[in-house]
């Protein structure tokens, strides 16, 4: 076979290609860059200590919420974060009182910016409601 070919990639990048790369390799060596820095910026050794548990107790509520429930996620962020922080020995009354403080730190600030966003456009809570009703009723739905 003295005419055969083999396929061969052009060696570039293009300007996403190298914006992927270095996001890629920013957040690949963040993981390992951040603790040290962290740590040299908090003296206490208990004040690292508590943002570490912080820091678990917001991924454990981040995992537990992951699946929405309607009406809303509450009582998912109630029971994440309570069982989050029986997990560092916080007393439940304690838990409980902080899953509705971040409940509602978490979602006052969407609430605001959607009354803004809403008023900003000039529209009520009706007119918004039969909009959507009528862009329901017009895209067909499959069984």
């Amino acid at each position: 076979m003295t005419g055969s070919h083999q396929p061969t990639l052009d060696r570039k990048l293009g300007p996403i290609d190298a914006a992927a790369v270095v996001v890629a390799n920013v957040v690949g060596v963040g993981i390992f860059m951040t603790p040290g820095i962290v740590a040299a910026m908090i003296p206490n050794p208990l004040a690292l200590l508590s943002v570490w548990v912080a820091g678990g107790v917001l991924v454990i509520v981040r995992l537990g919420t992951v699946i929405p429930n309607a009406p809303g996620n509450l009582g998912l962020i109630q029971v994440a974060c309570v069982v989050a922080l029986r997990l560092f020995d916080v007393e439940n009354d304690t838990a409980k009182t902080f899953s509705f403080v971040m409940f509602f730190a978490l979602t006052l600030p969407l609430l605001i910016g959607g009354a803004v966003a809403t008023a900003l456009t000039g529209l009520n809570i009706g007119e918004l409601r039969d909009r959507a009703q009528r862009g329901a009723i017009a895209v067909p739905h499959d069984a």
